[in-house]
């Protein structure tokens, strides 16, 4: 369902407690965090031509999609249009999925980093580390392209699939994050903060596994197309959706409620248009470009 452009940028209620009130007064418990093993140091590898950092995810195995049903009730966005279903009908059925090991960008596609690849003056837009936005998804996959051939195909770029994006994003958890996290990692819509524009990359605390602004800030193209039921098509590994029609974006924006910034808010948009709350970032394969241990 296309959520970005449903996103009115409305506050909602959000308690850091145990629950967040909404408007309307329904409870909305807090997503309940697993108890995973404690984040580990993670690899790193910088790109040397944009500065642009990567994080290795490596091979494995985790649960994909949302188990139980997400009802609208408080959520001025759906409020809005009527909708009464769950909001989480096609993030499921929740399923294993396996992968590969990848490289992904530890921060969105920045506006210097387009300028320095693409070459594109921007006017008006002046801040180099604010994530680069109105970029369609044809643009996004041409600047992957770029910078693969800048390399000379020794690194290969491009936009991540829908299972590589949730799987860092969940960062090891088997449940989404919990509000307080939430609250910390991502710019969205709450009663104290209601971004007006996307905000600077890297500013807010990173995820369990490094990873900044998966959550909020501008939503992320991903390589997918977009299908309700692709969930119920998935292979076991590796798993990519390819079809005509509209892309997939993950992680919700500057103007999303909390109901949507969750790792597993699927949204939708054609893959030619574009809006000021729409970036990307990068996922980098290769056997084992150098790296380094950090915490």
């Amino acid at each position: 369902m296309n959520l970005a452009v449903l996103s009115s940028g409305l506050a909602i209620a959000i308690a850091a407690g145990p629950a967040a009130a909404t408007p309307t007064g329904t409870v909305v418990a807090k997503p309940k965090a697993s108890t995973p093993a404690p984040a580990r140091a993670r690899t790193l590898w910088t790109e040397p031509l944009t500065g642009m950092v990567f994080v290795l995810v490596p091979k494995g195995c985790f649960t994909m999609g949302t188990k139980v049903p997400i009802p609208p009730s408080g959520s001025q966005i759906w409020d809005f249009i009527g909708f009464k279903g769950d909001i989480a009908a096609d993030e499921k059925p929740q399923h294993q999925v396996c992968l590969d090991s990848y490289w992904i960008a530890r921060s969105e596609v920045r506006l210097a980093d387009w300028r320095r690849i693409a070459g594109a003056d921007i006017p008006g837009e002046a801040d180099g580390e604010l994530p680069k936005g109105n970029v369609t998804w044809e643009q996004a996959t041409h600047f992957a392209t770029l910078m693969t051939k800048r390399t000379a195909g020794v690194e290969a770029f491009r936009l991540p699939t829908e299972a590589e994006w949730e799987r860092a994003c969940r960062a090891g958890l088997t449940d989404e994050p919990s509000v307080p996290d939430i609250l910390d990692q991502a710019w969205f819509v709450t009663p104290r903060r209601a971004p007006l524009q996307s905000s600077p990359t890297g500013r807010l605390v990173a995820n369990r596994w490094g990873i900044f602004d998966m959550l909020g800030n501008v939503w992320e193209w991903t390589a997918d197309s977009y299908s309700a039921d692709a969930y119920s098509r998935h292979a076991l590994f590796n798993p990519r959706h390819d079809g005509t029609g509209n892309r997939v974006m993950r992680g919700g924006s500057y103007r999303s409620e909390l109901v949507q910034v969750r790792c597993g808010t699927r949204s939708d948009y054609p893959a030619d248009d574009s809006l000021p709350q729409i970036g990307f970032r990068l996922v980098m394969t290769r056997s084992e470009p150098p790296g380094k241990a950090v915490k």
